[in-house]
């Protein structure tokens, strides 16, 4: 049955691609990959009109997101009705204007998936992000993996990261960005965090480009190179893009700033968590920090096949490097991986504190934070299921802000709360 609704979905979509032919932006990777892509439909919003743009407003990508997003509707889930009513709403796309662009994320978590994907859309420009092994299980390999994100440079025009540059064959279609050397066009000179979000500046084809966002991370700043070729591709002048880089925002979870209690600042990063967004995040942390008081709030990292254990020996080695100096800062760990891997390694030299619960986590920082005359600011980055870090942020963000964070619908919440119930009475939780 499942495999029966794939090509049914994938069948309706084609048809749209064949009928109204949008400009299709593909998106793919790992690091980066969905602000990216938010940041190109942040861009094309601004510059066309919000009509001009279809997306994935759900998140969507792989075999299944990918057509639904298309088709612009939600999944139907195991609700027969809801998927007819998919149906109407291809129906009705039919004999309604298309939007000129249509921005799809290429993701991928199975072999040849890749294949399947670009059977309904090969994009008109593609964007390729650092490629890592975040989603290898089922591959194998670290190789097989981005084997499979390649297969993306089917599309007429590649934006590359410098990173994947040994990987591929060097061509007109495939334009390289982020490093400064020969083969980049476009890399960042220099870029700098602030309580408010990063400055910098950028080198394209020799000009000198000063850039400011509202967004956390000195990693952002690679994040917008690809949108200034694109807008070189659309023949858009690279002004427009700083302009609209101004009022880019991450989406809920992708290292938004709040203002908490207390005064303190929270970098949310609950949305997901791979090593190195992970890493980036607690450097950028560092050197904001000026003389608040740190908290790490990190959960497991998920879907690491045989690179688990390595994944979180390198970040706890890559802590105890940054923080070499400031033995001060407080490490809360949720998920049964950090505490068995990591917490062994990082309670030799700092406070660390380990949970199953992000809520029983989150209660403690805060009150670690009420208590504390010094303000605080608190980096919280980690996986998904059974680690719901967005959870624990709610103890110490003013209930206001719930609304902005990730994983807040009705169903999430309830599946939430049935998982919080079963850990939080386990005697095996306390650190």
């Amino acid at each position: 049955m499942k495999k029966l609704l794939r090509q049914y979905l994938a069948f309706l979509a084609r048809i749209l691609i064949k009928q109204k032919k949008p400009f299709v932006i593909g998106v793919t990777g790992t690091a980066g990959k969905t602000t990216v892509t938010s940041f190109v439909v942040q861009f094309l919003q601004q510059e066309f009109s919000e009509d001009a743009v279809e997306f994935s407003r759900y998140h969507y990508n792989g075999e299944f997101g990918l057509p639904l997003t298309i088709i612009g509707a939600k999944t139907g889930g195991k609700n027969l009705f809801k998927w007819f009513w998919v149906f109407c709403i291809f129906v009705k796309k039919l004999f309604q204007k298309y939007p000129k662009f249509l921005v799809l994320e290429y993701g991928i978590d199975t072999p040849n998936e890749m294949d399947f994907l670009l059977s309904i859309a090969v994009p008109n420009v593609s964007i390729l992000t650092p490629v890592l092994p975040n989603h290898i299980e089922q591959f194998g390999d670290e190789e097989a993996y981005r084997n499979e994100k390649l297969k993306i440079l089917a599309a007429e025009k590649n934006f590359i990261h410098a990173s994947l540059f040994p990987f591929v064959k060097p061509s007109e279609k495939n334009i390289f960005y982020g490093k400064n050397d020969e083969n980049s066009e476009i890399f960042v000179n220099f870029v700098e965090n602030k309580i408010d979000g990063i400055v910098g500046e950028i080198n394209f084809g020799g000009e000198k480009i000063h850039i400011q966002m509202p967004v956390f991370g000195e990693y952002q700043m690679d994040n917008i190179l690809p949108i200034f070729l694109l807008a070189k591709a659309l023949d858009i002048p690279s002004e427009n893009v700083v302009g609209a880089a101004k009022n880019f925002h991450t989406e809920a979870g992708r290292c938004g700033i709040f203002h908490g209690k207390n005064d303190a600042i929270i970098i949310d990063g609950s949305y997901n968590g791979g090593l190195l967004a992970m890493i980036e995040g607690i450097k950028s942390v560092q050197k904001m920090a000026e003389n608040r008081k740190i908290f790490l709030f990190l959960g497991d990292m998920r879907e690491l096949g045989n690179l688990e254990k390595s994944a979180h020996q390198s970040l706890a080695n890559e802590i105890e490097k940054v923080f070499k100096n400031n033995h001060s800062i407080e490490i809360f760990l949720v998920g049964s991986v950090m505490r068995s891997i990591m917490k062994p390694i990082l309670e030799k030299n700092f406070a660390v504190t380990s949970e199953l619960s992000s809520r029983i986590a989150g209660q403690k920082i805060a009150e670690k934070i009420q208590n504390s005359s010094q303000k605080s600011i608190i980096f919280m980055k980690g996986s998904q299921n059974t680690i719901f870090l967005e959870e624990g942020i709610k103890a110490f963000l003013d209930e206001k802000f719930h609304k902005n964070l990730c994983r807040q619908s009705t169903e999430w919440l309830t599946k939430k709360e049935k998982f919080f119930k079963t850990v939080e009475k386990n005697p095996k939780n306390p650190s």
